[in-house]
């Protein structure tokens, strides 16, 4: 629900839902019978008081060009009526504008909106400030993207500008707002998120040492992250020669108008009705027009700003920049505390901006205070203004009264990516307004989970856990008889976002994954002002693998996925995810032993013996000495092909057999590398357990113990269907004889 607390100015917060795009919400608190400054302002002249001008491609060189603007209600036309009890317009009508000179656009390409008037959708009025504010939508097609390589010049023109104003220039003066549009450029103009008046407080200084004050106007790119420069279309003059001229100097980076102003005397205000009760000198008031440039392509805003005259506080947003030498005091940390602010400040545009994403909320709490009046008045109600709320935001009620904050919170859709710009004003009772403060927040589409370094950790291996980088081409080396634990970390940049962690098609045998766990300490990205912090934005996952006996020199290729939840409005996006493929290989002829293991069970285990085992780990003093967990030991002989080698060749000379060799070579059963048809080629490197025994020509694959059958004769792989006797030397004999 939208802040409604004092009578005063009008919204269709009631009719939310029937508005698509409401622009402007100006909530005004105001005393009874009381007769603002901008009601005086308004007493004679003309009507014409801001507008501001953007455009977007909608298809081919189909433009729509977006015009705000904000004018005299009262305006003496028929065609300013409206559905008011006073007869005037209100949120909801559209009136047909006009004055001395129609306002109408032109679009550079001598066409124009001629024969009927341009009608204004009324989106904010109020009576007692008497204002309408509303936006006018009008289409064009040009002939050609550009005027011959120049840019269009549309023009929104009229006349007359509101009467009692300090530039000489602008009173009661035809308005002129321009936009350039090159569509080969771009398909969207800068924009200029200006207020319509800009209340600037009294620096009290003197005409020898002006005091200064600054205010921000946000000039910016609809996709965001562009650089737009702002800058004056026209400068600054004054009401008389006997006033010293305004200094004004405008930061093009920032849109940063800062402004240096002498002692302002009454005769140099703007005119007051003293016929009204309560009359006081308006203070200075300057119509101000800038340009937002980007490329070839700009955009003005013309708009107010009101120096103050009294020596009275302003409004201020509670955690804003100081502007002026002169900043009043924030109000006690008693009364923000009774507010319940959260411990997150809001971040001001251009000193910040919020990151948003489709579907996940954009928060943070706006508060506003009035500092005591010198009449020792502490009863003041603050409220806030919005202007440029986005589609689908919503404002809290206020809670508290003097300081007093409302809850933004916004969740972008799939359309609305790119930047917005919101912007408040705290509004008391009396009347006066705070200078205008606004936030940023770039929407940018739903990004994908991203892997940080893996951990890789054997079990009882000494080397403890090592850091493994998934996009490298080092795999990971898995012992066979050894716990593999591989932990993978996936995080989210949006903080908001849930990941899940998973492997695409199926393991290999012995191996699983293991339950997700939360690890945010482990995001390298972390956001300090993340609104809501996912316990599942950064997540880890193990995969346990315990390589099967049969195993040794497999390689897998392992694919993880980490998947975030779908972005975009109630979840209609896509879901997002990111497959990383890590490279396993099981080492050959080695042997993670298990706790108090003998080698007679290993060599079970391998269809071999005790002593084949023995011999080639002569680390190991004696045969029957416990193993520790974890200690690693050789089942057999790493053999490097020769160019004259077989399968059948080398079992026949190591008394083994080819069985064998494709348990302890389990790559032999995969498809052959590249460029090539078999595994058996120089160079190329087998695990081999020989038979020492005399007599075992086929060594133990074939007696006792676990028996593996032939397996199928892979493609490519030659070899013979039987292997020859091998005998053992009496060397190799006596070496193990003289060993026990």
């Amino acid at each position: 629900a939208h802040i409604s607390r004092v009578p005063g100015a009008h919204n269709l917060s009631s009719s939310v839902g029937a508005m698509k795009h409401i622009k402007l919400l100006l909530l005004l608190f105001l005393l009874e019978n009381s007769h603002s400054q901008l009601e005086q302002l308004e007493f004679n002249g003309g009507h014409y008081r801001f507008a501001n001008i953007r455009w977007k491609r909608v298809s081919g060189n189909l433009v729509e060009f977006t015009v705000e603007s904000a004018w005299r209600r009262d305006y003496s036309s028929t065609y300013f009526q409206g559905s008011g009890k006073d007869g005037y317009a209100i949120t909801g009508d559209i009136v047909q504008l006009n004055g001395e000179q129609w306002p109408m656009m032109t679009f550079g390409d001598d066409t124009m909106t001629g024969g009927q008037f341009m009608k204004l959708t009324v989106e904010a009025y109020s009576v007692s400030e008497n204002w309408i504010y509303g936006t006018t939508v009008i289409t064009h097609r040009y002939a050609t993207p550009n005027n011959h390589g120049l840019a269009w010049i549309a023009t929104f023109s009229g006349c007359c500008k509101v009467s009692p104003v300090n530039n000489l220039d602008s009173r009661d003066q035809p308005w002129s707002i321009t936009s350039s549009v090159d569509l080969s450029v771009d398909s969207y103009s800068p924009r200029i998120a200006a207020a319509p008046v800009y209340s600037l407080p009294d620096t009290n200084a003197s005409a020898s040492s002006p005091g200064t004050v600054d205010w921000v106007v946000p000039a910016f790119h609809p996709a965001g992250r562009r650089a737009v420069t702002l800058s004056f279309a026209n400068p600054l003059t004054v009401l008389t020669s006997t006033a010293t001229p305004v200094t004004a100097t405008v930061d093009g980076a920032t849109g940063r108008i800062r402004l240096q102003l002498a002692g302002v005397a009454w005769v140099e205000s703007a005119e007051s009705n003293w016929a009204l009760p309560g009359a006081v000198p308006l203070g200075k008031f300057y119509f101000v027009k800038v340009n937002a440039t980007l490329g070839p392509h700009f955009v003005q805003a013309e708009f107010l700003f009101r120096m103050e005259l009294r020596n009275e506080p302003i409004p201020r947003i509670l955690y804003a920049p100081p502007h002026s030498d002169f900043p009043p005091l924030p109000p006690s940390d008693d009364a923000i505390a009774a507010l319940g602010l959260p411990a997150l400040k809001p971040r001001f545009y251009p000193n910040a901006t919020y990151q948003g994403y489709p579907g996940f909320p954009v928060m943070y709490t706006i508060a506003g205070y009035v500092p005591p009046y010198s009449d020792g008045n502490t009863m003041r109600v603050v409220g806030l203004g919005v202007k440029d709320m986005p589609r689908g935001a919503r404002l809290s009620t206020m809670r508290g009264t003097n300081p007093a904050a409302a809850d933004f919170e916004w969740v972008p859709c799939l359309d609305q990516i790119g930047m917005a710009v919101t912007c408040f004003e705290a509004v008391e009772s009396g009347g006066n307004a705070s200078i205008s403060e606004c936030i940023a927040a770039q929407v940018d589409p739903e990004p994908a989970p991203l892997f940080t370094l893996a951990a890789d950790y054997t079990a009882n291996d000494p080397q403890g856990v090592l850091s493994h980088d998934m996009n490298g081409s080092i795999p990971v080396l898995v012992t066979l008889g050894a716990t593999k634990l591989y932990t993978v970390t996936a995080y989210d940049i949006n903080c908001q976002d849930s990941v899940a962690i998973g492997v695409l098609g199926t393991l290999p045998a012995g191996a699983e994954l293991l339950a997700q766990e939360s690890a945010l300490a482990a995001n390298p990205r972390p956001d300090p002002y993340c609104p809501r912090v996912s316990a599942n934005s950064a997540v880890r996952r193990a995969l346990q693998w315990i390589a099967p006996t049969y195993s040794g020199g497999m390689q897998r290729q392992i694919c993880f996925t980490a998947t975030d939840q779908p972005g975009g409005c109630g979840g209609a996006g896509g879901a997002n995810a990111t497959v990383q493929c890590v490279t396993f290989q099981v080492v050959k002829c080695r042997y993670s032993v298990g706790n108090e293991h003998q080698l007679a069970e290993v060599a079970y285990l391998y269809n071999t013996n005790w002593l084949q085992i023995w011999k080639m780990n002569p680390d190991l003093r004696h045969p029957d000495y416990m193993l520790f967990r974890g200690q690693t030991i050789y089942i057999g002989r790493l053999y490097t092909i020769g160019a004259s080698d077989t399968l059948a060749g080398l079992a026949s000379r190591y008394g083994t057999s080819i069985t064998s060799l494709y348990h302890l070579n389990n790559e032999l059963l995969d498809p052959a590398p590249a460029n090539t048809t078999t595994w058996i080629v120089p160079g190329y490197t087998l695990c081999i357990i020989p038979n020492s025994c005399t007599g075992q020509a086929q060594g133990e694959a074939s007696q006792g113990g676990l028996y593996y059958p032939l397996p199928s004769k892979p493609q490519g792989l030659y070899y013979t269907s039987q292997p020859a006797a091998a005998t053992a030397t009496p060397l190799q004999v006596g070496r193990l004889l003289r060993r026990y």
